[in-house]
């Protein structure tokens, strides 16, 4: 049986089911993050971690990426957001920074632009939301 990947962001991969800051999680060591009911689908990539989402989160290397993501009002022509994130990869920053856009704007209708590793420098051009102490 082949591991499931990570399909979209707070999601587990097995079952597809929303995963709350205080769910039960299990990773992987390749950064996939399941609810503990599909512990069993994960023992092939060798369960790394155990907790609840947040703890498994906050217990992770981080490095700080740019993300920049677009909501519904890329349909009206107005610019994306970008944020910058402390995540162990862009997958984990991008899931973040979802989360964080869908429940701060209450826009379910999300597109990933781009994420990167590091911080805009003082000369980029435009506004970005700082997260990494949140």
């Amino acid at each position: 049986m082949s591991t499931p990947s990570i399909l979209q962001p707070g999601l587990c991969p097995a079952c597809q089911a929303r995963l709350a800051w205080s769910d039960p999680v299990l990773r992987t060591r390749t950064g996939a993050i399941v609810c503990e009911r599909h512990r069993d689908l994960f023992i092939p990539d060798a369960l790394a971690d155990k907790g609840t989402y947040e703890e498994v989160w906050e217990r992770r290397d981080l490095q700080p990426y740019t993300v920049t993501i677009a909501g519904s009002e890329r349909h009206d022509g107005e610019a994306p957001y970008t944020y910058v994130v402390n995540a162990p990869s862009g997958d984990a920053a991008w899931e973040y920074v979802a989360r964080h856009h869908v429940e701060e704007e209450q826009d379910l209708d999300v597109e990933r632009v781009s994420v990167e590793l590091g911080v805009p420098g003082d000369g980029s051009g435009y506004h970005w939301n700082d997260l990494r102490e949140q």
